[in-house]
């Protein structure tokens, strides 16, 4: 659809739909709409993970190891940074100053942790089926902290409406599934400590 052209719904292509904090834009699948006018204000060809800012001023995009943040008022980019790894899902706290990316699990991450000393066959499982989250910093896109905990699958993060608390929904690899129902579940983060939360 090309920008500025009327958006019609019922689009069988149509799957995801997110709608922005102060619900001006609505994010469909992969193109951001502008709810009053029905007019397209960004299209995404590629990408893990898109998320509009609480302000409507701008949108993160997660794509391959690319993290950018756009413009929404003239589709222009405003900035980009790298992060190792990314997996599939990003958060921007409510105050924009924080992101909280999921990211693979490196060989030197799990030989520092003391967690797996003489534990070979834990940290292959480790390497292979988990996952981290590390917090960056908006203006600068420098890493924070990585969360001390390793995750499942991250299929998505959230941040709680006050910022002050990270939702990691998750769920196990498919190989490592005890139960032949798939389980899905929520872990918190403290968003001022990046410490996790039981």
């Amino acid at each position: 659809m090309p920008l500025g052209q009327p958006f019609a719904p019922g689009g069988a292509e149509r799957v995801a739909l997110r709608i922005g904090p102060v619900s001006r834009l609505i994010l469909l699948d992969d193109e951001i709409v502008e709810v009053a006018k029905g007019r397209l204000v960004l299209k995404f060809e590629y990408g893990q993970d898109v998320m509009i800012t609480t302000d409507e001023q701008q949108v993160g995009s997660l794509d391959g190891n690319e993290i950018t943040f756009w413009n929404l008022a003239d589709g222009s980019k405003k900035k980009t940074f790298q992060v190792e790894g990314a997996c599939d899902a990003l958060a921007i706290s409510p105050d924009g100053q924080q992101i909280a990316i999921s990211h693979l699990v490196t060989p030197t991450q799990v030989k520092a942790d003391k967690r797996f000393h003489k534990k070979k066959k834990v940290m292959k499982m480790a390497l292979k089926y988990k996952q981290l989250v590390s917090f960056y910093d908006v203006s600068t896109g420098k890493k924070a902290q990585t969360v001390s905990e390793y995750y499942d699958i991250v299929y998505r993060l959230r941040f709680s409406e006050d910022g002050s608390k990270l939702f990691v929904f998750q769920l196990p690899h498919i190989k490592v599934q005890t139960s032949k129902q798939t389980l899905t579940y929520v872990s918190r983060v403290d968003a001022t400590t990046h410490e996790p939360l039981r």
